[in-house]
């Protein structure tokens, strides 16, 4: 998943903290999935052009406590070239 970042990419989800590079794009995936015993993303609706992309989503999972999760975001994504620049997710 790294690999689809640039090198200087910016990640953000509703956190005050500000990903970036790739090194911080593996902590950012590492810190999302950290707290999960199993996770799974449903894309229903994505919008695309070249220089960017929506997401809209619904993920299920089981958190490492064994309490299920489920919920609904949004994630905006901008690319240079074939790579991700930006990626700002919100979700409930």
């Amino acid at each position: 998943l790294v690999a689809l970042f640039t090198d200087d990419a910016t990640l953000e989800r509703m956190t005050h903290k500000t990903y970036e590079g790739k090194a911080d794009a593996e902590a950012f995936w590492s810190e999302y999935l950290e707290p999960f015993e199993d996770i799974t993303t449903e894309f229903f609706n994505v919008t695309e052009d070249d220089d960017g992309a929506v997401l809209e989503w619904e993920t299920k999972g089981t958190l490492a406590s064994g309490k299920p999760i489920h919920y609904r975001g949004v994630s905006s994504l901008s690319f240079a070239g074939d790579k991700v620049k930006a990626f700002r997710t919100y979700y409930d």
